[in-house]
């Protein structure tokens, strides 16, 4: 052994897999150049005292730290890792992976992010309060308990519980061959400004039309 060892500054610190034995861990211990005063620590000892082993076929290795974090990679459940406060990663096996996260997941992605799902993707917020799903079939479901909102600039569609929707803007154009606005109850249009109407025919055919200005109505 080479006291001098590793002290050059070409040679980078914590390199490689290092693990300090913890205070009650069995260890190997050595001496340089056989000297009772120049102990050293060649690695850490397993025993069944500190370890529960593979288990069944030897299949289960595994990282741990004294705080409780995890690494477990077995040959017959797959790989699982995990924190101190629960957080886990779980890939089955099996072609699944399942992530769990106790608190707040945050992601900083520097440049683009692109996710394929081949059948169906399901967001799901407040114990389905809010859901967003997505299908392989084209189809795209947005649900929510009390409003739904699109805002851009100054234009906005506002889709409430009660079953009222708001839709703002300065220009507002509806284009189709055939629209029709059906109302059980009354259609209203009001304006502070014109209201103009231009098309090759117009029939109303109501049972009764009603017009009602106070200043002045013409018809020509």
């Amino acid at each position: 052994m080479t006291p001098d060892a590793g002290s050059s500054d070409k040679v980078n610190k914590n390199r490689g897999f290092m693990a300090i034995p913890e205070v009650g861990d069995q260890v190997i211990i050595n001496f340089v150049h056989q000297h009772p005063d120049r102990p050293f620590v060649m690695g850490g000892m397993f025993h069944g005292g500190v370890g529960g082993g593979g288990g069944a076929g030897n299949n289960v290795k595994s990282l741990s730290s004294k705080s409780g974090n995890i690494i477990c990679l077995n040959d017959g459940a797959g790989i699982e890792i995990k924190d101190r406060n629960g957080n886990h990663v779980t890939l089955s096996g099996t072609g699944d992976v399942t992530t769990f996260v106790s608190n707040d997941n945050n992601e900083d992605i520097g440049n683009n992010h692109t996710t394929n799902v081949a059948t169906k993707t399901t967001i799901n917020v407040g114990k389905e309060q809010s859901v967003l799903t997505m299908d392989n079939g084209g189809k795209i479901s947005i649900k929510s308990n009390t409003e739904i909102k699109l805002e851009t600039g100054s234009s906005s569609i506002t889709m409430k519980e009660d079953g009222t929707i708001d839709i703002k803007g300065i220009n507002i154009t509806i284009a189709g061959s055939v629209i029709k606005i059906n109302g059980s109850g009354s259609v209203t249009a009001d304006n502070s400004s014109d209201t103009s109407c231009s098309a090759s025919g117009i029939n109303i055919s109501p049972s009764i039309i009603s017009i009602n200005n106070p200043n002045q109505v013409d018809i020509n």
